[in-house]
C-alpha cells in the first residue's frame, strides 16, 4: 500500500493538464502524504502496544508480581488501544477521501484522453501526432492507476455448489436459495463487466505503446512496461522522440483479481482444465502489461464458466 501511494505521488508530476485536473492532483498528493503519515503513526502505535503488552506478560510471569505496576500498564495499554482505534478511523476517512479524488481524476483523465484523440484525428503532422500519442499514453497510464480494485464476492462458492433447487421440497427454502443464487449471479455479471473494461484499458495501453514504438527506430522493443509486484522501478525511456520517466507498479487490481480467481476451485468445473499458473504465483517479481492482460482473460474465462454453472442451477 505504501509503495503504491508513493508511486501515485511520483507519477502525478509527469504530465501537464488542465487547471481542474492539476488541482485534483494536488489534492491527491496531499491526501497521499496524509495517508502515509497516518499509516506511520498507526504502525508506531502498534509497535508501542506490542512492546508494553510483552512487558506486562513478562511481569505477570515473573516471581515478583507487582500488581500496582501492572495496573498502571493495563491503563497504558487501554490508552494505546483507544489511540489505535482513533488512528484507524482517521485512516479510513482518508481512504474514503482518496477513493473519491481518484474517481474524479479518472473521469478527468478520460475527458483529456477523449479530447486528445479528437485532436489526433484532425492532426496530419507526424511529429505533432507523436507528441499527442505520448500524452494519450501517459494519461491512459495515470487513469489506469485511478481505477478501483476488484471486490471479493460476498457469496460463498462452496455453499453454492451444495445448493440444489430441484431436489428441495420446501418452497420457502427454494425461494431463499434462488434469491441467493440470483444475487451471486448479479455480482459475477458486474465483476465481469468491470474486468472487460479493465482489459480494454490494458489493450489500449499496449496498442499505444506499440504504435509509439513504430515511430522510433532506436526504441528498445525488448523493454516492456514494467508492473512491479513488490516495488516500483524508475527508468528513462524515449517515447515519441521525447525523454520521459516511465514509472509503473503492479496495480492493486492485480492482487484483488487473483484473490477473486482463488475463490473458485477447479473441482467446480470437472469438465474444464485450469492448468495455468499466475505469473505472481510463479514467483515473478515483475509483470508486463501483456501478462496482466492474460490474467484478466483467464479470470474472465473462469467467471464465465462459473456463470454458466450458476445459470444451470437457477434454470427451472
Amino acid at each position: 500500500m505504501k509503495q503504491f501511494l508513493l508511486l501515485l505521488f511520483i507519477l502525478l508530476h509527469y504530465t501537464g493538464l488542465s487547471q481542474n485536473t492539476s488541482m485534483l492532483e494536488m489534492q491527491l498528493e496531499t491526501c497521499i502524504q496524509d495517508m502515509m503519515q497516518a499509516e506511520h503513526r498507526l504502525d508506531s502505535l502498534k509497535h508501542t502496544l506490542d512492546y508494553w503488552t510483552n512487558l506486562l506478560e513478562k511481569d505477570i510471569s515473573a516471581a515478583e508480581n507487582n500488581q500496582t505496576r501492572q495496573a498502571e500498564w493495563y491503563q497504558k495499554l487501554k490508552q494505546l488501544s483507544e489511540s489505535i482505534e482513533l488512528q484507524k478511523m482517521e485512516l479510513n476517512e482518508l481512504q474514503g477521501e482518496l477513493s473519491a479524488i481518484k474517481s474524479d481524476l479518472a473521469k478527468s483523465y478520460s475527458r483529456g484522453i477523449d479530447s486528445l484523440n479528437q485532436t489526433l484525428s484532425n492532426t496530419p503532422d507526424i511529429k505533432k501526432r507523436e507528441e499527442i500519442q505520448k500524452q494519450i499514453y501517459v494519461l491512459s497510464e495515470k487513469r489506469l492507476l485511478m481505477l478501483p480494485k476488484f471486490k471479493s464476492f460476498s457469496f460463498d462458492p462452496h455453499k453454492i455448489v451444495e445448493i440444489d433447487l430441484h431436489n428441495s421440497k420446501d418452497s420457502l427454502e427454494v425461494a431463499i436459495y434462488r434469491d441467493y443464487l440470483n444475487n451471486a449471479r448479479s455480482e459475477i455479471i458486474v465483476t465481469l463487466h468491470n474486468m472487460q473494461n479493465m482489459r480494454k484499458e490494458i489493450e489500449e495501453l499496449i496498442y499505444l505503446k506499440e504504435r509509439g514504438n513504430r515511430f522510433l527506430e532506436d526504441m528498445d522493443d525488448n523493454r516492456p512496461l514494467i508492473l512491479s509486484s513488490q516495488s516500483f522501478s524508475e527508468r528513462t525511456v524515449t517515447f515519441s522522440g521525447i525523454n520521459q520517466t516511465d514509472i509503473f507498479s503492479n496495480l492493486p487490481q492485480a492482487e484483488s483479481l487473483i484473490n477473486i480467481m482463488e475463490q473458485f476451485q477447479p473441482e467446480y468445473f470437472p469438465e474444464q482444465k485450469f492448468n495455468w499458473t499466475s505469473p505472481v504465483d510463479s514467483g515473478k517479481v515483475t509483470l508486463t502489461l501483456d501478462e496482466y492482460q492474460k490474467i484478466l482473460l483467464r479470470a474472465e474465462d473462469i467467471l464465465e464458466g462459473y456463470l454458466d454453472f450458476l445459470n444451470q442451477k437457477i434454470r427451472p
